[in-house]
């Protein structure tokens, strides 16, 4: 049996022992190659290099850099300071008579009132629609009221062209089903 022991490592960079086969310092983290690992030459048959010395380097004296100061941020706000003003911009409302003065609630009720009369709420969205009135919600608002009637106008019509399309074949199903019978 062979009793000589494994030969000592040390690490080139901080100096420290190494033990077993690791492939980085435990200490220092840097890796570990063979050829620069220092062996004691006493316990090898091989003779050393000339760069290697029996004692464990000594460790690099470099200075850590200090280690990084954070501060608190100043608070920008106390629960005592009173909270910071905002200046909201002011808006004009439009002038009484004007062309932009909004229309009341009540306004919106009468519209929809003669809106609703038959014949007569006909003429006046086409008046309306067409400028026949010094405001511009109320113009809008018939421009959008005959748009409506123009589109539920084309439904109907796509509507009883698929009946009449429809009752058309029904009917004439049924009649040829009578004569069947007779």
């Amino acid at each position: 049996m062979n009793n000589q022991t494994k030969p000592k490592r040390f690490c080139t960079e901080c100096g420290a022992e190494l033990t077993g086969e690791h492939k980085f310092c435990t200490e220092c983290g840097a890796v570990i190659k063979e050829k620069e690992v220092e062996k004691n030459p006493e316990v090898t048959n091989t003779p050393a290099p000339p760069v290697l010395t029996l004692d464990p380097p000594p460790p690099r004296n470099q200075p850590l850099p200090p280690p990084p100061t954070f501060q608190q941020p100043k608070q920008q706000n106390t629960y005592n300071d009173p909270p910071p003003s905002y200046n909201q911009p002011q808006t004009q409302s439009p002038m009484r008579g004007s062309e932009y003065e909004p229309i009341s609630t009540l306004g919106y009720i009468g519209i929809y009132i003669l809106l609703a009369l038959p014949l007569i709420g006909f003429i006046l969205t086409i008046v309306w629609a067409v400028g026949g009135c010094r405001k511009i919600n109320k113009r809008n608002m018939a421009r959008a009221n005959l748009i409506i009637m123009a589109a539920g106008i084309v439904l109907s019509i796509i509507s009883l062209i698929v009946l009449y399309a429809i009752g058309f074949n029904f009917l004439n199903e049924l009649i040829n089903f009578s004569y069947s019978w007779s």
